[in-house]
């Protein structure tokens, strides 16, 4: 990768520089006039030759003498970042030299013009320094200083930092804008080192406070708007050791995912990566490099790779620049490289690099080998067959530059711009060579954006397999079995055709070569069941050998053998629940071998679709249990193809009955019928076995019996089982009733045993009833007179009873609840009552009153105590000439 020119030539430390060529490995080293411990700027033209450079105390031209007035400038070598150069966007020779003082030598925020068409074309600075500290104490200016296109790509934001106030001045054709975009953030640090540096593209902004405590230290990422120059205050500390460990220099990758940041812990330098796509931060972070030295700077390059300088001390440099190759990255495939420049013995690199404007270093990664799909890191990995050809495609941009090369891991060439320039054909017959082939395109439109995409060929052979093979298959399962047509798996091909290595291979069927080599991303290939349209067809297989991206085609040819059409008849299963049926597959395989007769030695196969008949995935249990289905099977006579069919299996079920009947017939109703429980319009589907030796489908009884009904399906055979068990039944006779009057009152009903008997109370006044059930006692009867009903087949009886109700509990407190105790729902219009005996627990009888009267509880004038007492009274039924004596018990409560 290679990004704009402007930023070719470096000049930093004692007197170092590089030069930067799209045709060079790596940079080159150069000598300049600038002599600093930090900070440091240069710039170049688009086409790469410097221009000037400045520590922002003195500007140097290309020449390396200081300008005119180019001397005693407010930038202070020791600051950061002491200068930026900005170009004006519109006019070629005006560019601003943007300078900061350092702590040492406060000298607040300015700027100053150069016109490199002054001084014979080598520049000079043209008026006085211009103040944009603006309100702020320039005294307390920080070191940090960055730059980036906006984004309508018509000028740059330069963007410094005061106290808790960010500045972003506006660079148009009309020069710098005077009036700045201020953003106040909620970290306020007065420690001004440390690098300020926004992503190429101009969305982040990240800041290293090298402070001394956890308030003036940390590394903060901002949000930028490259649109209206203001940095959101969503500041997030991406590292903060409580100020032990200082962050100093800062670097974003091109993207923008990756920040890169070095720390100062007293004489301990470590070098770390953010991954800033990363939502865990325990996995965020990661150490690339630690060792004994002091803080320096990262700066991205021209080539895009990161590099880092990491002096021994203060005042005591290094002769190399070290470097992260591919920084977008993660971890260690970064690859951070020690030493990876070297300038020599006596030659010192400081701390300092040169920043630049950061919209220069954007390179937007283009998928020249598959041009639809995105970037990623093995997009551009390509693999060609020999004996064929790959177009490599670019973005086609009208009026762009294209820069095409090749690099054999060694040595990087040109290539020369083909027709059209945005597509190169690498070709596998020798005119291209194994290696990586780049395509740099430059768009020269209004953001002057830069395209980068890469190709690693490699070449492969196509597999060597078996170019013609035959796939023989009865013609099976089709009515048709003798026109060579049937439906195949042409996956049952692949092992004929590598030689039963079918693992090491992806193969894909069409119809003829044309669409094989048609079908690119092999998407439109047969499916690999296919019924041929043509007796002995062939169609191709495009075989890939796994890993190589080359291809063999085979003929396959499709032999049908002809076969006979078999036509068993159906098998009936007995339903044995959830319409579901057990056949014996051994039975009916031997009944389809059987009908063949006797002249072969047939073996019969069974299938439960026809995917798997094609595919001969076998039935393979002997009792098979299934809903009504169809089978398909296969006939092989001795080994060789027979014939084929279908055999349906057909549930046989039953019109739904209960298994058990049972009848209630009065005495003198016999003989009665009985009827199988089938449908009269289905009745001669069946025979009839009835255990009385009849086999009609209606019978006679003479009498109370269990007879046992078998119904047998005349087609299959399965049969099913009805009991009809029939009683005898006589007229009801009641025998008595009994009323207990305890706790509950219980009524039940003595009456002659039928089997069907039912039982029922209704009250003569409608407000209770018992519905008729075949219990004959009854609980919780309530007070009055009722009828008692006997029921069943033969009649009904009716007898008329009387249930009386008592209190439980006397209470004689004369609070008017249960002072006197007393019998309820006496009812003289049916029934004569006695006097009423009330005893004590030991049988001595206490008083003797009348049914309608009540006790409260005095014997001889006094109070009984508290105790159970015991009552009698008897109730005659003159209607039924009947006298019923009722006792019963109550409490009595003090």
């Amino acid at each position: 990768m290679f990004s704009q020119n402007e930023a070719n030539n470096w000049f930093f430390g004692e007197n170092m520089g590089l030069r930067f060529n799209r045709n060079s490995a790596r940079p080159v080293v150069q000598q300049g006039s600038l002599n600093t411990l930090e900070g440091c700027a240069s710039i170049s033209d688009a086409n790469g030759r410097l221009l000037f450079y400045s520590d922002g105390s003195t500007a140097w031209t290309r020449t390396h003498q200081p300008m005119p007035n180019g001397t005693d400038l407010l930038g202070d070598e020791s600051s950061t970042q002491s200068a930026i150069i900005v170009p004006n966007p519109t006019y070629p020779n005006i560019y601003y030299l943007f300078t900061v003082g350092s702590t040492i030598e406060p000298s607040g925020y300015h700027y100053y013009t150069v016109d490199l068409s002054l001084n014979n074309g080598l520049g000079d600075i043209s008026g006085v320094a211009t103040d944009l500290s603006g309100s702020s104490d320039g005294g307390f200016w920080s070191e940090k200083i960055t730059a980036v296109e906006t984004a309508d790509c018509d000028g740059y934001w330069i963007i410094s930092l005061v106290d808790n106030l960010y500045y972003s001045y506006k660079v148009t054709e009309n020069g710098v804008d005077p009036t700045p975009v201020i953003s106040p953030v909620d970290f306020m640090s007065r420690q001004s080192r440390g690098y300020l540096k926004i992503s190429p593209n101009g969305k982040k902004l990240a800041v290293a406070h090298q402070g001394q405590t956890s308030n003036t230290s940390g590394l903060i990422l901002y949000s930028f708007n490259n649109r209206t120059g203001v940095v959101a205050n969503d500041g997030e500390m991406i590292y903060n050791s409580g100020g032990s460990e200082a962050p100093y220099g800062i670097e974003f990758s091109p993207s923008g995912d990756m920040l890169y940041a070095s720390t100062i812990d007293f004489d301990i330098y470590k070098l770390y990566q953010f991954d800033l796509k990363d939502t865990n931060l325990r996995t965020r972070m990661s150490l690339l490099h630690t060792e004994e030295a002091y803080r320096g700077a990262l700066q991205l390059g021209p080539d895009l790779k990161i590099y880092v300088t990491i002096p021994e001390e203060y005042t005591v440099g290094t002769q190399y620049l070290d470097v992260i190759h591919y920084p977008e990255l993660k971890g260690d495939d970064s690859d951070f490289e020690l030493d990876y420049i070297d300038f020599g013995n006596g030659r010192q690199v400081m701390q300092g690099l040169p920043p630049f404007i950061q919209s220069f270093f954007i390179i937007n990664d283009f998928n020249i080998v598959n041009p639809n799909e995105e970037v990623t890191e093995t997009s551009a990995n390509l693999s060609i067959c020999y004996d064929s050809t790959y177009t490599l495609n670019g973005p086609n941009i009208p009026g762009a530059d294209y820069f095409w090369a090749f690099n054999d891991g060694t040595t990087t060439t040109p290539i020369p711009t083909p027709s059209p320039p945005h597509q190169l054909i690498i070709n596998s017959d020798g005119t291209n060579t194994i290696g990586t082939y780049s395509l740099f395109v430059d768009s020269h439109d209004e953001c002057d954006n830069k395209y980068e995409g890469f190709a690693n060929i490699t070449f492969d052979l196509p597999p060597t397999i078996n170019t013609n093979v035959t796939l023989d298959k009865c013609d099976l399962f089709d009515t048709d079995s003798q026109d060579g047509l049937t439906t195949f798996d042409l996956r049952n091909s692949i092992d004929l055709i590598t030689s039963n290595q079918s693992h090491r291979f992806n193969v894909y069927f069409y119809l003829n070569p044309a669409d094989a080599n048609s079908d690119s991303l092999n998407e439109n290939g047969l499916d690999p069941i296919f019924s041929n349209t043509v007796a002995n067809q062939v169609v191709i297989a495009k075989v890939f050998e796994i890993g190589n991206a080359c291809y063999s085609l085979s003929n396959i040819e499709l032999v049908a053998t002809p076969s006979t059409v078999l036509a068993p008849i159906d098998v009936y299963g007995c339903d044995v629940g959830n319409a579901s049926a057990l056949f014996n597959l051994s039975g009916i395989k031997n009944n389809i071998a059987n009908s063949l007769g006797p002249t072969g030695t047939y073996t019969v196969i069974l299938y439960d679709s026809l995917e798997n008949a094609i595919n001969d995935i076998t039935i393979t249990e002997n009792n098979y249990t299934t809903e009504a289905t169809t089978l398909f099977f296969k006939v092989e006579d001795n080994g060789n193809c027979y014939g084929s069919g279908t055999i349906n299996l057909i549930i046989s079920t039953f019109p739904d009955f209960n298994s058990q009947e049972t009848i209630v017939i009065c005495d003198n109703s016999f003989p009665i019928s009985l009827t199988a429980p089938i449908p009269i319009n289905l009745q001669n589907n069946y025979s009839y076995y009835w255990s009385t030796n009849d086999t009609s489908y209606q019978i006679s009884i003479p009498s109370a019996q269990t007879v046992t009904l078998t119904i047998v399906d005349n087609v299959s055979g399965c049969e099913k089982q009805k009991t009809f068990k029939v009683l005898s039944s006589t007229t009801p006779v009641l025998n008595s009733i009994t009323v207990d009057v305890g706790d509950s009152n219980t009524v039940t009903i003595s009456a002659a045993q039928n089997s069907d008997n039912l039982y029922a109370l209704n009250n003569i006044d409608d407000v209770f009833t018992f519905n008729y059930q075949p219990e004959n006692t009854f609980y919780n009867v309530p007070p009055g007179t009722y009828d008692v009903y006997v029921n069943n087949v033969c009649g009904t009886i009716v007898e008329r009873i009387f249930v009386f109700g008592f209190q439980k509990f006397l209470t004689p407190n004369n609070d008017g609840y249960h002072d006197t105790w007393r019998v309820k729902g006496l009812d003289y219009d049916n029934f004569t009552f006695s006097d009423i005996n009330i005893f004590d627990r030991y049988g001595k009888l206490l008083i003797n009153m009348k049914p309608n009267s009540g006790w409260n509880g005095l014997y001889n004038g006094k109070l009984l105590p508290s105790s159970d007492y015991w009552f009698t009274i008897t109730v005659s039924d003159h209607q039924n000439n009947t006298v019923i004596t009722y006792k019963g018990h109550f409490s009595l409560v003090i």
